[in-house]
């Protein structure tokens, strides 16, 4: 059953964009995707995640780009993961705090899959565990159109 949830969730998100609005956010006019998730997501495995993110990117690396850089990372307040496009490579991703960027979407997935779990637990629990954040967002990363000659690295911006 828990499997038949992620694959309509999955399902869901890719139907909720189309090409017409993956090129209108990917050719660099602004705009975030946003994918919500149900209550019950507690049993969401980080491979599903992962899966997503990849496939999303890879749509946005298919579209006709100036440069620039697609990412990806989670809303813990929104309850979202959100996706967005920045032009160029030089410019700082749009994060007031300290983000840790990856060329990866694992630490992303992880860290939806905890925020996922944060929602079942009590106050204490939540304390404790927020005490073990380290205080950077992760941030999936991923160039577009030949920008960025070298792979991305995990770095810290702050």
């Amino acid at each position: 059953m828990a499997g038949e949830q992620r694959t309509t969730l999955s399902a869901q998100w890719f139907r909720a964009i189309g090409v017409d609005e993956l090129s209108e956010v990917g050719g660099g006019r602004g705009g975030t995707l946003a994918f919500g998730f149900p209550e019950e997501s507690g049993d969401i495995e980080p491979e599903e995640i992962e899966v997503f993110l990849d496939r999303l990117s890879k749509l946005f690396r298919e579209q006709e780009h100036d440069g620039g850089r697609f990412y990806a990372w989670f809303d813990e307040m929104a309850f979202q993961l959100r996706c967005s496009v920045v032009a160029g490579d030089a410019e700082p991703l749009p994060f007031a705090g300290a983000i840790q960027v990856w060329d990866s979407p694992s630490p992303v997935a992880q860290h939806v899959v905890r925020g996922l779990r944060r929602n079942a637990m009590s106050y204490e629990e939540l304390v404790a565990d927020m005490a073990e954040d380290e205080g950077q967002l992760p941030v999936f990363v991923v160039p577009l159109a030949g920008v960025m000659q070298t792979p991305v690295k995990p770095t810290v911006q702050v």
